[in-house]
């Protein structure tokens, strides 16, 4: 799961890299051609690529194993079959749409789940501010184009091996705490020092770590939350509207008076670390309790009531997705 979400957020910053790569070559040949400055044709070029591509995607993205067109049904047999090894239950008959949001609203995992998202994005917003950041270098607008690439594709890089670490180990704590912390030390230097050499480095760590584990936490809510589907698909909608209000305030942690250390910033972004690290712990813990219960119930025999008999029914739901995965092994991933 962390590995094929990395593939589509690589996706993400892969095209910020050759987002810099494309906008120096149109800077230094096509800037005025036709009468178009350079930002226009950037518009142009990567607009029309965008919309064609979007455009095609409706007829191959799949939206469930049941319902793909383009798969066999040996193959659509083969994805149910995963699913339900994976979660323990298949639920493909859908419920009530405003239950799945209820169950979700009420489960604390959503919530730290999404605290953690939004931490990150907060910290990584610091990806919109990578051209002003290098620019404080005072190269050619070109090379400071040029200069965005690398930092970029190395936190895609770290993105792919920490995903395929994940997967195989069938970890997620420590594949976003590890990360993370590096993340904090990139920041550190980015508002100690002003020296060339040292704030580049510094960016690596920054987006390698904040954007090398950022797949980590949709598979790790994924895994947690992975029935029933109304349940699911809630939590993450919750996770990105709360997540992506970091877009409102986060422009104005960059202003032009605090260059070209942006110490404020950087600052902040070492608190949205910070609590970051600790909210993984918490979870951490909370889910390694919740396994406990579930392996007592299993091992003396009990079903979910006589697990938790202070919980009533919806609770125990809510914390379990059946009496059918708690018998199939069911485990939150750690």
């Amino acid at each position: 799961m962390a590995t094929r979400t990395a593939i589509m957020y690589t996706g993400s910053l892969l095209s910020s890299a050759f987002g810099g790569l494309v906008g120096a070559g149109i800077e230094y040949g096509l800037d005025g051609a036709r009468g178009l400055h350079s930002w226009q044709w950037l518009f142009l070029i990567e607009g029309t690529v965008t919309v064609v591509v979007s455009l095609g995607s409706i007829f191959v993205l799949p939206d469930f194993p049941s319902n793909t067109a383009w798969l066999t049904a040996e193959e659509r047999a083969l994805a149910i079959h995963r699913l339900h090894a994976h979660s323990g239950s298949v639920d493909e008959e859908r419920g009530p749409l405003l239950e799945g949001l209820k169950m979700a609203a009420l489960d604390y995992k959503v919530w730290l789940l999404t605290l953690i998202v939004i931490l990150k994005t907060s910290a990584g917003a610091v990806t919109q501010f990578i051209p002003t950041f290098v620019n404080t270098f005072h190269f050619s607008r070109v090379q400071t184009l040029l200069m965005t690439a690398p930092p970029f594709i190395f936190a895609a890089i770290v993105a792919l091996v920490v995903s395929v670490s994940s997967d195989k180990l069938g970890e997620r704590c420590l594949h976003l705490i590890v990360p993370l912390a590096f993340a904090l030390i990139g920041f550190i230097i980015a508002a100690i020092t002003e020296s060339l050499a040292p704030r580049y480095f510094s960016l690596f760590l920054a987006l390698g770590g904040v954007y090398g584990c950022y797949d980590i936490t949709y598979a790790w809510m994924s895994s947690t939350i992975p029935r029933p589907i109304e349940k699911r698909s809630s939590a993450f909608a919750i996770a990105n509207m709360v997540g992506n209000i970091a877009q409102v305030y986060s422009p104005y942690m960059y202003p032009k008076s605090s260059g070209p250390r942006y110490l404020p910033a950087m600052i902040a972004n070492s608190g949205f670390v910070m609590v970051s690290i600790v909210c993984c712990a918490i979870l951490y813990l909370c889910l390694r309790r919740e396994n406990e219960i579930l392996e007592a119930a299993q091992m003396h025999g009990q079903d979910e009531e006589d697990a938790r008999s202070d919980v009533s029914k919806s609770r125990l739901q809510e914390r379990v997705v059946s009496v059918e995965a708690m018998d199939s092994g069911f485990r939150y991933m750690l």
